[in-house]
């Protein structure tokens, strides 16, 4: 099994030999990424250029590269020996038979097609004699949002990483061709000043207030542009590209409505927050599900400290398990144990014995266990540690939708590694109702791994939907109106009142015939109103939600839209965010299909609802009502997808007519992409060059230069600015930033070299170190043993005496517990000061342990007495020399 990327082929057979073709690989020319970043989408250009170094024609080669399994594929270019031929989107059917037909014609024709959600093919056909290869592909993406940094993080994977299991058909297990370097450069464009621009995978060269080290005269000083560059060049990458944005209101919540320019009356609404509230803490069953198989060796010390700091940070009153697997699987515990000293204790042994031993990634059955073996009277929240590494993972979504439907059961999923499958990380989260974080090698997991217990620790929401203030006013109707749950009855197919999403009169390339497979299914018109996701998830706080809501016909444009989400004690949260209609676009469109094509093929869209007059218990047709929807969705915005297909010829139309009259006059065998074989002859590490993720197309702006900085402005309507508009267009939507705004104020240079984040200098290794080993003294109930030492003996002799000194009711309280209680207060109280005086910075990792030190102290003493003993505390460590753990703490 190997790590697929470039353009291979195979050499003609040996005459009389029964050996298989061998793969040769076309020779890297050039490799580059260009992406333009926004608030919270982006747009990246890929683009690479190959050489055949044959004296003969290859008659097809094929291509595979990875994609960042939340990006959408919106642009396919080839251009091949100097003659361009751009891509179409279609039915992949016929997309296949497209490209077949020309490429029997000996046309020069390509192909690009779905594998998983994270890999892609492209064929490539009729490549000349010593020509040369250009392909270039354009993808957008939503953004996440990083809790590590509070900002916004930018991934470009640059590798499919070997995974367990049976991999789809045609990629090859060959080494891929000599590694070349790639040249990197992201634009960066924010509504308020960029703080930081910081890569922690790769050295960067990092630049704020333009677009471009190579900027013109003529471009503007702005404090909202950025941009990042490589700081080597030809930089082979062998691991995800990450870069963090830090910006101010980053954060904020959004609301953006966009007008297509084609479909008529089309809009799409995009709502975007990253939200910041504070639920009541729930003591459910937490169940730890580790990944120990072989490929986790790099990433065992990075789990082992994980779970660590969960195990550390967990409340009493909680139940809890840990499940290890590999190609088999086994749990700490046959049934989950309530949190006390004993049960800490054996957890934390256990997971210092953890070793990659466990062979291969067989995820299935102990998350199946999990559910099975919970408690059925609690809620339970399962956190799932991985690299990620497995193909089949449709079956395991499935079971987590089913489990985690009710609401009683979700699951977070936390991708540890440099090579994670995002697609399985962020596909389990979304199955279970939670969320996703992916950690790198260079990462610092304890805050994320912090934030995410408390995710999992917070009440659980139900029922979030939007409400349109403006159409209630109108209407007249319950406050709790949902935009999209308008329940339609089961003739509404035919009704001719409501004018369609998609009318066919404006674009009938996207026209599905009633012809061929769907012809058996009766018209059906998408509803005016279209949510996606339908259901919208959980929110957590340092993660970002983005719903989309397709608008068309006499709909009208929202003014405002209000977020509302109720708990099962009826507690309602809600949020209100105006609505800022920046225009003509597609971008907002084409990221709402994204989000829509990956619900059909995941099984929460609105047809799986039930409530617009189509059963998905209709098991005959249903599975033909999601194909059209998804053929539907990618040949109205363009988007390649499971259903649909880039295919590039030099005349489509002239192909798809003599394609038509062949099939009258006789049966054609419809050729598939995966009925093309390609032979796999070597199996091997290898150096995969390139991805995708991203939002403004680069070749709208040009290359970075004077005219695509001039262009890029700080708003959020930038970001939407598509093919066509001026830049009169662009300017209307401009925040200003004062002239009188110091660039120093925001302790940013003009442009510097960045190095990747190291995980700590030496002396952040020491505050690291001191960090854990104050984690590791404190017990399950929050408290903190008896210091020893000739520090702790002192500052125990002043506590006594202080004590007899408090004549208040509590400090009578205080009088009156025994010795050993008094010791475990005053070093509690210790570790709190410690945390707060010397690890302040690290607050994020030990913010949970300090919380449960507290709830232990009050509980103890009472309140008054408990924030008295810590005053105290404060002032003897703000007068005496400066304690730690190991002065106080003396083994």
């Amino acid at each position: 099994m190997g790590e697929w990327c470039g353009i291979y082929y195979q050499d003609k057979p040996i005459p009389d030999s029964y050996a298989s073709p061998q793969e040769k690989w076309l020779p890297l020319i050039a490799l580059s990424a260009h992406a333009i970043i926004s608030q919270n989408s982006s747009r990246l250009t890929l683009k690479q250029s190959f050489s055949n170094p044959e004296k003969e024609a290859i008659l097809e080669a094929a291509y595979f590269f990875p994609i960042y399994e939340a990006a959408a594929i919106v642009e396919f270019t080839c251009k091949i020996d100097g003659r361009v031929i751009r891509g179409v989107v279609r039915d992949k059917h016929n997309a296949v038979k497209i490209y077949e037909t020309a490429k029997e014609q000996g046309q020069q024709a390509a192909l690009m097609f779905y594998n998983t959600p994270d890999v892609w093919s492209t064929r490539i056909s009729n490549i000349p004699p010593l020509g040369k290869v250009e392909v270039e592909i354009t993808v957008i993406c939503e953004l996440k949002h990083d809790s590590q940094v509070d900002g916004i993080r930018f991934t470009l994977p640059t590798k499919v990483a070997p995974r367990y299991g049976d991999e789809p058909q045609n990629l090859p297990s060959s080494i891929s061709p000599e590694s070349r370097g790639i040249d990197i450069t992201c634009a960066v464009i924010t509504t308020h000043p960029i703080a930081s621009l910081q890569s922690p995978s790769h050295p960067v060269s990092v630049g704020t207030g333009f677009h471009s080290a190579d900027r013109g005269t003529e471009e503007e000083f702005d404090l909202c542009k950025g941009y990042v560059t490589l700081s080597q060049k030809d930089t082979a990458l062998d691991k995800d590209f990450v870069l963090l944005i830090i910006a101010a209101d980053a954060d904020k919540p959004q609301a953006i409505l966009e007008t297509h320019p084609t479909i008529h009356n089309s809009r799409a609404l995009l709502l975007s927050l990253v939200p910041k509230f504070n639920l009541p803490r729930t003591k459910p069953e937490i169940i730890f599900i580790a990944d120990r198989s072989g490929s986790m060796e790099p990433q065992i010390p990075q789990l082992k400290i994980a779970l660590k700091v969960f195990l550390k940070s967990l409340p009493v009153g909680v139940k809890f398990n840990i499940c290890s697997f590999g190609s088999q699987y086994s749990f700490l515990w046959p049934k989950s144990r309530p949190y006390d000293q004993d049960n800490l204790n054996a957890a934390l042994k256990h997971v210092e014995s953890f070793d990659a031993d466990l062979g291969g990634t067989e995820m299935l059955e102990p998350v199946e266990a999990a559910f099975s073996q919970r408690f059925q009277d609690i809620e339970t929240e399962i956190l799932v540690l991985t690299d990620g590494e497995i193909w089949d993972t449709e079956p395991l979504f499935k079971l987590v939708r089913e489990q985690c439907e009710s609401g009683a059961v979700r699951l977070f999923s936390l991708g540890i590694g440099d090579g994670v499958s995002h697609s399985l990380v962020e596909g389990l989260a979304r199955a279970g109702r939670g969320y996703a974080q992916i950690v790198g090698v260079q990462d610092k997991l304890d805050e994320k791994v912090v934030q995410m217990l408390k995710a999992a620790l917070g009440t659980h929401v139900q029922d979030y939907h939007l409400v349109f203030p403006d159409e209630l006013s109108q209407r007249k109707e319950d406050e709790d109106f949902e935009i999209v749950e308008k329940e339609e009855s089961s003739n509404s197919h035919n009704s001719g009142k409501t004018i369609s999403l998609f009318d066919p009169t404006t674009d009938t390339s996207a026209r599905i015939s009633p012809e061929e497979r769907f012809s058996h299914l009766p018209d059906f018109e998408p509803p005016t109103r279209l949510q996606t996701p339908y259901q919208i998830p959980p929110l957590y706080t340092f993660s970002r939600t983005n719903v989309y809501v397709f608008l068309s016909g006499s709909e009208p444009s929202p003014r405002s839209v209000v977020l509302r989400g109720t708990t099962r004690t009826g507690q309602r949260y809600e949020v209100e965010i105006p609505v800022k209609d920046v225009g003509r676009g597609v971008t907002v469109h084409q990221l709402a299909a994204k989000k829509l094509l990956k619900e059909l093929e995941e099984g929460g869209s609105y047809l799986h609802s039930g409530k617009f007059g189509i059963d998905p218990k209709e098991e005959s047709k249903f599975s033909n009502w999601i194909d059209r929807e998804g053929v539907r969705v990618g040949t109205t915005f363009g988007l390649a997808s499971n259903w649909t297909s880039f295919v590039a010829v030099e005349n489509v139309a002239d192909i798809e007519r003599r394609i038509q009259e062949e099939e009258f006059g006789s049966l054609r065998v419809e050729v598939q992409p995966e009925s093309v074989q390609y032979y796999a002859s070597y199996s091997g590490p290898v150096h995969s060059q390139f991805s995708a993720v991203s939002l403004c197309s680069a070749r709208n702006y040009g290359s970075f230069g004077v005219t695509a900085a001039d262009r890029l402005e700080p708003p959020m309507a930038c970001a939407y600015l598509d093919e066509g508009e001026d830049e009169g267009d662009l300017q209307r939507c401009v925040y200003s930033v004062s002239s009188e705004t110091s660039f120093e104020e925001y302790g940013m240079n003009f442009r510097h070299q960045s190095p990747p984040s190291e995980p700590e200098s030496e002396g952040g290794d020491n505050v690291s170190r001191q960090t854990y080993k104050l984690l590791s003294l404190q017990q399950f109930d929050g408290s903190f043993p008896k210091g020893s030492g000739e520090w702790a003996d002192n500052l125990t002799a002043s506590f006594k005496t202080w004590i007899s000194q408090q004549h208040e009711e509590w400090g009578a309280a205080l009088r009156d517990l025994n010795e050993e209680l008094l010791n475990k207060l005053l070093a509690s109280a210790v570790a709190i000061g410690i945390f707060f005086k010397d690890l302040i910075g690290l607050r994020n990792i030990w913010e949970m342990v300090v919380e449960k030190a507290n709830v232990w102290g009050v509980d103890t003493v009472g309140e008054i007495a408990w924030t008295s003993l810590k005053t105290w505390v404060d002032t003897q460590l703000a007068l005496g020399s400066t304690p730690n753990n190991e002065s106080f703490w003396i083994k």
